[in-house]
């Protein structure tokens, strides 16, 4: 996730850290130079995080953006559903759809017009609500499944619980203690055997993905790919591919530092037998596809380019 946390979709992280990794502070001392000539030379002053958001919302006004969106294209032979987080209880900007109805809705759209290829763009999903995913999932997939195979605690009751204002604990009642000492989740809904949704879409599905797709997921984007239901095209994710520590969180106050830590308190562990699968990976592209400085710079979006190219060949051959 290195490039893209440091990249234009990565908000104010690349001021962050020339400031918190290279040790680089104010007064700033610019230097542009081409073909190695001198252009300009420049001393600037340091602005905060604040001054610096509040300059770039003046300079650039963004209109809000939902964090998903659906269309269909050539004449709904080709989907294109696109959900840039999990996180929000609402699909629109204005908190008429939920992302649960949303979601249900474009699959009803999709079996309307007989839709043959779905591209599901999530680039810069940072994850979310687990529920979004399984449930994307399993309109994409016709037989019984297990998502989640376990979710597990070290303990109950955590020594750091005297530097956080709210107590960690996990309740005993959603836990078995298992032979190796740790605690098994038996309370959640998405252990255990899942069921496919209708309505089933059975067409092509090509995903994209970047360093930005993190969390939750890379859940849905696994179970994609261990089932082979799915063309991943762009970069690998920034999540892995087995599993993840998240669910609940202790934030912490380090008592001589003061600094804030936020630790997960749970392990899930993903039901996903793929041998092709790469240790200490995230999921990776089938079309490896990076865009250029100079993509960046003229707006180009080759990975969707590639997308559409793919769904379109998909289409023809139906």
């Amino acid at each position: 996730g290195k490039t893209w946390r440091l990249g234009p979709d990565g908000g104010t992280r690349f001021q962050l850290f020339l400031y918190f990794l290279a040790g680089i502070e104010a007064p700033y001392s610019i230097l542009a130079r081409s073909g190695g000539r001198m252009l300009h030379a420049e001393s600037l002053s340091g602005l905060t995080v604040r001054q610096l958001r509040q300059k770039q919302n003046a300079r650039f006004p963004r209109d809000p953006v939902p964090d998903a969106d659906f269309r269909l294209i050539d004449d709904g032979g080709v989907a294109l559903l696109t959900i840039r987080s999990f996180s929000s209880d609402f699909a629109d900007v204005d908190g008429k759809q939920t992302m649960k109805e949303f979601i249900e809705d474009c699959f009803r759209q999709m079996e309307e017009r007989k839709t043959t290829t779905l591209i599901l763009d999530l680039r810069g999903n940072q994850g979310g609500e687990d529920e979004r995913g399984l449930q994307l999932f399993s309109h994409l997939v016709s037989k019984p499944f297990r998502y989640y195979d376990r979710i597990i605690a070290n303990h109950l009751e955590f020594k750091l619980s005297q530097y956080t204002e709210r107590p960690a604990t996990l309740s005993e009642s959603d836990y078995r203690k298992t032979a190796a000492g740790r605690y098994s989740n038996t309370a959640d809904p998405m252990l255990g055997i899942q069921q496919p949704r209708l309505p089933h879409f059975a067409g092509k599905v090509i995903a994209l993905m970047d360093g930005g797709s993190f969390s939750a997921t890379c859940d849905l984007l696994s179970a994609l790919h261990a089932a082979k239901r799915a063309t991943f095209l762009g970069t690998e994710t920034a999540g892995d591919y087995f599993g993840n520590s998240s669910g609940e969180f202790a934030m912490v106050t380090v008592p001589n530092t003061k600094l804030d830590v936020r630790i997960p308190l749970l392990t899930y562990y993903l039901s996903r037998n793929n041998p092709s699968a790469k240790p200490d990976h995230g999921i990776m592209p089938d079309l490896p596809i990076e865009p250029s400085i100079q993509d960046l710079i003229s707006g180009r979006d080759p990975a969707m380019e590639r997308a559409l190219g793919v769904a379109r060949v998909a289409v023809t051959q139906k």
